[in-house]
């Protein structure tokens, strides 16, 4: 599963958490991080010129 397909996820699994249980996950290291990994996956797919954005990328994220 690529980075954005799990943040999208996460998301997900936080809309069914209570609401401090979801203020902490969202606020999380983890979260972070996976934001961060999302962004630099995304960039990387419009970098090579979209082909790492479908169900089986070519190159690596960053590369």
């Amino acid at each position: 599963m690529n980075p954005s397909d799990r943040l999208k996820e996460f998301k997900r699994r936080a809309k069914m958490m209570a609401a401090d249980e979801r203020r902490a996950a969202l606020a999380s290291e983890g979260f972070r991080q996976l934001v961060d990994e999302a962004v630099g996956y995304a960039r990387a797919a419009v970098e090579c010129g979209g082909h790492c954005a479908g169900p089986r990328p070519r190159c690596a994220p960053g590369s």
